[in-house]
């Protein structure tokens, strides 16, 4: 054998024994559970040698060998029983490569896949990290998908804001979609809790104030309802979702605080029915946060569905909150039956010479035209815009217009922001059958915006460029005001649903 060639295979072998060496080569494993009919004594590499606990779950006793991008595979309509719980996952992926667990659609017990079910049976979950929490992720690169999570118990005691399912405070780059949370319940007394945070129930992301960076998603999630300690939903209790980086096309209801937390991106989700608390010193609102202390959140195009308990306000931003300097843009929302405040920006934490400040911009809330800033006696919000709004004020509601708190520089042009009755509404075909949008050029929002083009310079405003139902507004003219653009597709804006029910899909 030639010199040559002797170098050009030990060559080779080096490259060889590199390539094995190296993190890319360890390579990812599917891996499938079916919590009735496995065993933890096979493989767990095939649908027909599933294991009976996932690993991380209490009880597994297979043998596993974590790598970057496994997969977990639940069976589709199995239930997973409490004695199963908590779930803890120590081991994640690596940068787009997330771990995954969840499903395959065509594995399933049953005439039709539904998720897999995670049901805690309303015991109490005992878990030395978060007390109660079903699913734990201690670890960061990991997605849930299509789980079912049921019937958690909120004992008084246990560390709060943990959900059914929680990312720890160190976690990063977590994916929650498509899963469906429900009917979390307290376990003690209402005078026992005795704090405004009322805990989570649904999503809980506990690194969440070191958003955008720590990209924490929640995204196409059926989330409630939270139920009081009598076992009814008469009662609001819990926190939907807690914090997180983007909170995106999500259905809640019924919980104190729909979302709770400092999300960058806030957009296309639907709030429903809201309650009074079963605890009475929790906070009552659809979204309370917006605290980013990095920068810009973006709140739009989500739907508030009414009536809500007196106590409820719909967005309610607080920009300077931890000594933050952030800026908040509210537009293309659609608020309905807030009994107190639909948008009202706080300036708690302001410091002297803050940038801090909040634009509302194309909103249309019906049940109260209120927009208001907290006056905690000064420092003062640095601005405050608001352009384009159109607020219908309810009959009864004593308030039609605007009230402007303390706040250092606001901008409020009345020809832009259209104030109007139920019944004036209503006379000009802005109904709550038809979703308030414009039903003719005639309506009062036709036209009558300011151009706000200018502001769209990429990214995530962009969006304010377009209306809720995705359409373009012009580049240059007036806009309309409100959350809809006139034209063809606007005037058939799709009706609200009379009810909000979580279902299996």
């Amino acid at each position: 054998m030639s010199r040559a060639i002797i170098l050009s295979f030990s060559a080779l072998l080096t490259l060889i024994l590199a390539s094995l060496l190296s993190p890319s080569a360890t390579f990812a494993n599917k891996y499938y559970i079916d919590c009735a009919g496995g065993a933890d004594s096979n493989n767990g590499t095939s649908s027909s040698t599933p294991w009976k606990h996932a690993p991380g779950m209490t009880g597994f006793s297979g043998t596993y060998k974590h790598a970057a991008g496994d997969q977990i595979i639940f069976k589709g309509g199995v239930t997973c029983p409490v004695s199963y719980f908590p779930m803890t996952i120590a081991s994640g992926g690596t940068s787009g490569n997330n771990d995954y667990y969840g499903v395959d659609q065509t594995w399933y017990s049953g005439d039709a896949w539904t998720r897999p079910l995670f049901d805690m049976n309303y015991a109490t979950v005992t878990n030395s990290n978060y007390g109660g929490v079903p699913v734990f992720i201690n670890t960061s690169y990991v997605t849930i998908d299509n789980i079912e999570v049921a019937h958690m118990i909120i004992n008084a005691g246990v560390s709060g804001n943990s959900g059914s399912i929680t990312a720890s405070a160190s976690s990063t780059n977590i994916l929650v979609e498509h899963c469906y949370i429900h009917d979390w319940r307290a376990g003690s007394s209402q005078s026992s809790y005795g704090s405004s945070d009322p805990g989570s129930g649904g999503i809980s992301f506990l690194n969440g104030n070191s958003a955008p960076s720590a990209s924490l998603v929640a995204d196409s999630n059926t989330i409630g309802p939270g139920q009081g300690g009598d076992g009814t939903t008469d009662w609001c209790f819990g926190t939907g979702i807690w914090q997180g980086s983007a909170v995106t096309n999500n259905a809640i209801t019924n919980a104190c605080d729909l979302v709770h937390g400092s999300p960058t991106v806030l957009a296309g989700n639907t709030f429903a029915w809201g309650n009074q608390p079963w605890v009475s010193l929790n906070h009552n609102n659809v979204f309370w946060g917006a605290e980013n202390p990095f920068g810009t959140s973006y709140i739009y195009n989500n739907i508030f569905i009414g009536p809500f308990a007196a106590q409820y306000e719909g967005i309610f931003p607080h920009p300077c909150w931890g000594g933050g300097n952030s800026v908040v843009y509210i537009f293309d929302n659609i608020i309905q039956g807030t009994q107190q405040i639909p948008i009202q920006p706080d300036d708690s934490n302001c410091a002297a010479g803050n940038s801090s400040g909040v634009y509302i911009f194309n909103n249309t809330a019906h049940g109260g035209a209120v927009v208001m800033v907290d006056n905690r006696g000064g420092p003062y919000l640095n601005f405050l815009t608001l352009q384009n709004n159109h607020f219908i004020s309810g009959d009864s509601y004593p308030y039609n217009g605007w009230y402007q708190g303390n706040v250092t520089n606001f901008t409020y042009d009345s020809s832009n922001v259209q104030n109007q009755t139920t019944a004036a509404a209503n006379a000009q075909g802005y109904t709550l059958a038809n979703n308030w949008a414009p039903t003719s050029s005639s309506g009062i929002t036709v036209g009558h915006g300011t151009n706000l083009t200018s502001l769209c310079t990429g990214g995530t405003i962009d969006n304010l460029c377009k209306d809720r139902l995705g359409n373009a507004r012009p580049t240059s003219g007036a806009w309309d005001a409100g959350a809809y653009e006139w034209g063809t597709s606007s005037a058939n804006a799709p009706n609200p649903p009379t009810s909000l029910t979580a279902s299996v899909q």
